[in-house]
């Protein structure tokens, strides 16, 4: 149940001096016998860490705000209809819910077996438990929005500064059109479980919106928790002397991850490549300088976990849906500020 109830932050920062219009990183926060320090001096210091911590506190923010903002919602509602809270979701939330069927447990189970550790009839209970929930959320989701639409709502939390995150992609992989005004720079590693979940995201990407976006990948294996990682990704550059990286990158992705050498060759095999060459490249250990470019240029921004995909320098955090990327991408387009300078 892991992949269903993680939430993973998306996260948008901003590092260089190129900011949106609703930046405020030209502010000076300090001037020091007469040299300013601006917000964006700070950022530019402080990298990723700092403005991942400043954004997921907003989020945070805006969370509990939303939860108290549905909290008077139904208050209102309950006082318009001389209620209690308690009485009106009862009425119009807990009476609309359906008993959760025993085929419904097993179908739930069924789907999504990999993700458990336990039997089927370990886990009825939770399983019920987690799908009534989900029920009673929806329904009371229903109620919040239907209130919404005859309540006046002033919400004043304002976002964090959006803004873009610069990074080299010369001699990276490209896939797509190279000029396309919406570049994707993915940091990924070929035996992290979130990668692969997002690897069809990226390929769906790619359909939808043809010539007006690009991928660039960039390695980042995270060898303490996956120690054959890096060997993973050395093969796929021996694949790209042989024009062929997106094909290993592929396969890789498509397939469990590689432990051994044999693996690796046996990929190689199955993709139709020189696989002499492919093996010296290999043992020469040509591919390593960069591998190690990559995972430098990672540590430059702070980086310290895959994926971590940048839309035209705007960073999204872990492996989000195809809405995310499809609402960025959009934002992007409509956009006049496209690319960071």
């Amino acid at each position: 149940m892991r992949s269903l109830l993680l939430v993973f932050s998306i996260v948008f920062l901003t590092v260089g001096a190129t900011m949106s219009a609703q930046s405020t990183g030209s502010a000076t926060l300090a001037v020091v016998g007469g040299q300013t320090i601006s917000m964006d001096d700070v950022f530019r210091k402080g990298g990723f860490a700092l403005l991942e911590a400043e954004q997921l506190a907003y989020e945070r923010k805006m969370r509990t705000l939303e939860s108290l903002i549905e909290e008077k919602l139904i208050g209102i509602e309950a006082s318009r209809r001389s209620l209690t809270s308690e009485a009106l979701l009862d009425l119009e939330v807990n009476s609309r819910i359906s008993d959760v069927t025993d085929q419904e447990v097993a179908d739930f189970y069924e789907a999504h077996q990999s993700d458990f550790n336990g039997s089927e009839s370990e886990l009825q209970q939770p399983i019920r438990t987690y799908l009534r929930d989900q029920r009673v959320q929806a329904e009371r989701q229903k109620l919040v929005n239907r209130i919404k639409q005859r309540t006046r709502i002033d919400v004043r939390l304002k976002a964090p500064p959006i803004g873009r995150l610069s990074t080299r992609t010369d001699g990276s992989p490209l896939r797509g059109n190279a000029a396309a005004a919406v570049s994707i720079v993915e940091f990924s590693d070929f035996h992290c479980p979130f990668c692969k979940e997002v690897f069809p995201t990226l390929l769906r990407v790619l359909e939808i919106y043809g010539p007006r976006v690009n991928l660039v990948f960039k390695h980042l294996p995270l060898e303490d928790a996956h120690p054959f990682s890096r060997a993973t990704h050395e093969a796929s550059e021996c694949a790209r002397e042989q024009a062929r990286f997106w094909e290993y990158h592929d396969h890789a992705f498509s397939n469990d991850r590689a432990e051994t050498a044999e693996t690796l060759m046996r990929w190689a095999e199955q993709l139709n490549l020189n696989t002499v060459a492919f093996r010296s490249c290999l043992d020469s250990g040509r591919s390593k300088e960069v591998i190690q470019r990559d995972i430098a240029e990672a540590e430059r921004m702070g980086i310290t976990f895959t994926p971590a995909i940048l839309i035209n320098g705007r960073v999204v955090s872990g492996s989000q849906p195809l809405e995310t990327f499809v609402r960025i991408i959009d934002e992007e387009l409509d956009s006049p500020m496209r690319r960071p300078r």
